[in-house]
């Protein structure tokens, strides 16, 4: 089963915008996801996708089980480890996953990582 990912408040803020100042008409589903793909809320959850479907061929099974991808903003990656010994393991990679997610991203490039603790 795929992960699903809610938005946060402030996605769906600016999602909500988007919605609000669209001409009020009826929309193809195709439209619909093209609109909301053209907006930074849109093309974060289309990055973040993206990284997804890849994480586990870039970190290897072990780190993937270990360490969630969140979210992107201005290039940076925020994952979320579940011990800080994977924080580490993963700054030991940082430059190598960089690169590969730089590469296989067409529209984002990714400069940094940033890791926080999260045993959920």
């Amino acid at each position: 089963m795929a992960s699903q990912r809610s938005l946060n408040a402030t996605e769906l803020v600016l999602l909500e915008k988007v919605e609000n100042e669209s001409a009020k008409s009826t929309l193809s589903m195709k439209d619909c996801v093209s609109q909301f793909a053209e907006t930074s809320v849109g093309n974060s959850v289309v990055v973040v996708s993206s990284i997804h479907s890849i994480w586990e061929s870039v970190v290897g099974p072990d780190t993937a089980q270990h360490v969630k991808v969140r979210h992107v903003r201005n290039g940076v990656l925020y994952v979320a480890v579940d011990h800080p010994a994977w924080s580490t393991q993963l700054k030991y990679m940082q430059e190598r996953i960089v690169s590969e997610l730089s590469k296989a991203l067409v529209n984002e490039e990714i400069t940094s990582i940033h890791m926080s603790v999260s045993r959920k």
